[in-house]
C-alpha cells in the first residue's frame, strides 16, 4: 500500500507541473498575435469536435475568410497563372483583428496557389509583367481593366490583356 500511495505521487506531479507550465506559456502568449492564433485554433477544434462540423468545411474554422477567395483562384486558373492580387495594405485594411490575412501574405498565398504564381499590385516582383489574371476583390481591380463599379463584396477573376504591362 505505501508503495503505490508513492508512485501516485512521483505520476501526478509531471502532470500538474505540464499543467502549470502549459498555463503559463497561455497567458504569456495571450497578448500576442502568435497566442491569440493558438488560442483561436484551440477554441475553434474544439468547437468543431463538440458540435460534429469536423467532417463539413473544417477550413473556415481555422482560416481567415480570405481562404475561400485563394481557393476560388486555385478552382478557375490553369496552373501556370500568374494572378495580380490587391495590395497587400488595402487586404490587411479590410480586416480589424490585427492579423495578417493569407491572401495579405506572400507566402501564405503562394504556398495555397502552387504552381499559381501570386503577385500583389505594387510589390517589386520578378513575374510582374507576366500576369495572365487579375483578382477582382471587394471592389479592387475593375480600375485596371475599365471595369463598372461591382457590388463591393464581389471576388472575380479576369484574364490579363495581353501583352499589357503591370501598371507599377
Amino acid at each position: 500500500m505505501r508503495e503505490s500511495a508513492r508512485i501516485g505521487r512521483a505520476t501526478g506531479s509531471p502532470f500538474v507541473a505540464s499543467f502549470v507550465l502549459i498555463a503559463v506559456l497561455a497567458v504569456l502568449l495571450w497578448g500576442t498575435a502568435g497566442g491569440r492564433s493558438y488560442t483561436a485554433l484551440m477554441r475553434n477544434a474544439y468547437l468543431s469536435l463538440t458540435r460534429g462540423l469536423w467532417t463539413e468545411r473544417p477550413a473556415h474554422l481555422f482560416y481567415d475568410e480570405t481562404y475561400w477567395v485563394l481557393r476560388y483562384i486555385v478552382d478557375n486558373t490553369p496552373p501556370d497563372a500568374v494572378v495580380l492580387l490587391p495590395p497587400r495594405q488595402f487586404i490587411i485594411d479590410r480586416f480589424d483583428d490585427g492579423m495578417i490575412p493569407l491572401l495579405a501574405s506572400p507566402s501564405s498565398a503562394y504556398s495555397f496557389l502552387y504552381p499559381r504564381v501570386p503577385v500583389h499590385f505594387g510589390d517589386d516582383s520578378p513575374r510582374k509583367d507576366d500576369l495572365t489574371y487579375v483578382l477582382v476583390w471587394k471592389g479592387w481591380g475593375r480600375e485596371n481593366l475599365g471595369l463598372p463599379p461591382g457590388n463591393g463584396d464581389d471576388v472575380e477573376l479576369y484574364p490579363w490583356p495581353q501583352g499589357a504591362r503591370a501598371p507599377w
